[in-house]
């Protein structure tokens, strides 16, 4: 495993986590491996799984690094299981936020000073948590929910099974009138995980987030939905003419609608995404491709759904965009149980 870095004399943070899918297991997994004994919230197969062999971490070649039993991780399924929590880490797909805002409401009504950081995809996470958890009555929801980017490519290959595919950081961020005490705890959260082997920084300004999570979201919501339209890897999607011109197209949509959002998107960040796109390893995917391809829920419709709303809020055409979301929107609306319907010849 990655060397853990030598304490620091910052006070120590108590960090859980939200989701035991591939993000989530990777932060928790982290600080478990550095002894810092996380707790992580679960729940179906997953908990079972967690409960009955641990969380189970495997390296980029699939080689075991180890196995994290009760005296390294804390599994939890309710607040209580929990113990005392510092900062909450929310690592759940777009369209599973709501469904946990319940779960988010009871630890922040347990721990008062809780912060709560959302490691989701997409540029709206913060927003929408905080007017969730504000509408059940948790106290300074739009100070307490702060910013959060990670960029890694970690998931599940089976329940309570991670693969640490590619790690590379953690951005924490403030809001607007979050206050010092806020960014002392963001700055203790921050140490901890680097202490734990992920390069963690916090961003100087809620400005300098928001342009961080539109540069992931130039990949991760443009190419996550045209890899999953095309049913192909990325190295395959980006070395064919075609659906790379898509790419690209969806890419610079999402710029200028970014940029009439109030977000400095330079026009070097769409050739930036690009790049990262062709340099992925043979048969990489991203989640919504896989979740695509798997049948289950995917992230497409919020991805692209978020630009196609926001360019007619700004008056800024998305032909490519909505292109890609209404082609992947049948197989989303089965997936999500919305239709119902079978494909004569191919079985079901």
């Amino acid at each position: 495993p990655r060397a853990a870095r030598q304490p620091t004399a910052m006070a120590p943070v108590r960090i859980a986590v939200l989701g035991a899918g591939g993000v989530g297991c990777w932060v928790a997994g982290r600080l478990a491996l550095a002894g810092q004994k996380p707790a992580l919230f679960a729940r179906g197969e997953g908990l079972a799984a967690l409960r009955a062999k641990g969380l189970t971490v495997l390296g980029p070649d699939r080689a075991e690094l180890a196995v994290l039993g009760p005296d390294k991780l804390t599994v939890a399924q309710e607040a209580a299981d929990a113990g005392p929590v510092d900062v909450l880490v929310v690592a759940v797909k777009t369209h599973q936020l709501a469904g946990a805002a319940g779960l988010v409401t009871e630890v922040m009504n347990t721990n008062k000073s809780c912060l709560v950081v959302p490691f989701l995809n997409g540029v709206g996470a913060t927003e929408d948590l905080a007017a969730l958890l504000a509408a059940r009555g948790v106290a300074d929801a739009h100070r307490r929910v702060m910013g959060g980017v990670a960029k890694c490519v970690c998931y599940l290959s089976a329940p309570g099974v991670v693969v640490f595919a590619l790690e590379l950081s953690l951005l924490l961020g403030p809001v607007p009138g979050a206050g010092p005490e806020a960014a002392e705890v963001l700055a203790r959260a921050a140490a901890a995980c680097t202490i734990a082997g992920i390069p963690t920084t916090v961003s100087p300004s809620p400005q300098a987030l928001q342009e961080a999570l539109w540069a992931k979201f130039l990949i991760t919501g443009v190419l996550g939905p045209v890899t999953a339209l095309c049913r192909a890897p990325l190295d395959v999607v980006m070395g064919s003419e075609g659906p790379r011109e898509v790419a690209r197209r969806c890419m610079l949509e999402m710029q200028t609608v970014g940029v009439a959002a109030g977000v400095r998107v330079p026009d070097e960040a769409v050739q930036d995404a690009l790049d990262a796109g062709a340099s992925a390893e043979p048969g990489a995917t991203l989640s919504t491709t896989r979740d695509v391809l798997a049948g289950r829920p995917s992230e497409a419709r919020d991805f692209c759904g978020t630009v196609v709303r926001l360019g007619a809020r700004h008056g800024v055409p998305t032909p490519a965009t909505s292109l890609v979301l209404w082609a992947l929107e049948p197989q989303e609306a089965r997936a999500r149980g919305e239709v119902q319907f079978a494909l004569d010849g191919l079985g079901d």
